[in-house]
């Protein structure tokens, strides 16, 4: 998701993400890459002019963040390691839908664009140049044209007993 945000609106760099992997590290930075990733999505909306839901996956993301903190407590650690879980996978989806939102944002935006350029107006102003002496211009058809028509389809076979057939 943080790919598909512009350099400018990003918290973070995306390859910061991968810092989640690293053992017990990992339960610090879990909280900054959640906030960072909403102040980043947040700047997105903000500057494609759509509407998120201004939580942007934060209460979600900082419970998860919590509960895997609380996984290392003795006793209620499988429950929030289970739970955590839970909500790894409720943020996981809400984030990767925000990702195709801003995708199909951003294919419309081309669209726009090349219909845009596609669509420029021809200036009013400007006539269409006369063809020179032996050319043909775009608008004739064979038709109009000045060289003499070929016949189309095979010739009638003559009779030699009657030459009027």
């Amino acid at each position: 998701t943080l790919g598909k945000i512009q350099e400018k609106n990003r918290g973070m760099s995306p390859g910061m993400v991968w810092l989640n992997l690293i053992p017990l590290f990992s339960l610090g930075w879990h909280f900054y890459v959640v906030a960072k990733m909403k102040e980043s999505l947040a700047n997105e909306y903000r500057d494609r002019g759509l509407t998120g839901d201004d939580d942007f996956g934060y209460k979600i993301g900082l419970a998860m963040c919590i509960l895997a903190v609380s996984g290392i407590i003795p006793f209620i650690g499988g429950i929030a390691g289970l739970a955590c879980l839970v909500l790894w996978i409720i943020y996981w989806i809400k984030i990767a839908n925000y990702s195709k939102e801003l995708s199909a944002t951003e294919e419309q935006t081309v669209i726009t664009e090349e219909t845009i350029i596609e669509e420029s107006p021809v200036p009013v102003n400007e006539t269409p140049s006369a063809p020179e002496a032996g050319e043909t211009s775009p608008d004739q058809t064979s038709s109009e044209s000045s060289e003499p028509s070929e016949p189309q389809g095979p010739e009638p076979e003559k009779n030699p007993e009657n030459p009027q057939a």
